[in-house]
């Protein structure tokens, strides 16, 4: 006795479409590459004066970061805390086992 999935066939389809898209366009997924032309005198000066302003630019904001907006803070010493019990701390027991 067999038992039949009720599975519909979409996925089946949308398969067999993507393998036959594939086999008609091999290198649909390759990029196609840009023309590449010789720049002019002009582009490279342009290229050239635009690299140094963002070179110029880089060197004010180092600048600006390295000065500090407020002095420098004093170092803080940390101290360690004293061991004290808890009769020190509360103030109470530090009478135990007398006769009042």
């Amino acid at each position: 006795m067999g038992y039949i999935l009720p599975i519909t066939p979409y996925q089946s389809i949308q398969y067999a479409n993507i393998q036959r898209a594939s086999l008609s366009e091999p290198y649909g997924q390759i990029m196609a590459v840009e023309i590449v032309r010789k720049q002019t005198r002009s582009e490279k000066s342009r290229e050239r004066t635009m690299d140094r302003i963002f070179e110029e630019t880089e060197r004010e904001t180092e600048r600006e970061q390295d000065v500090l907006p407020f002095p420098p803070m004093k170092p803080v010493l940390i101290k360690k805390p004293e061991e004290k019990t808890i009769a020190e701390i509360t103030g109470k027991g530090y009478i135990v086992s007398t006769y009042a």
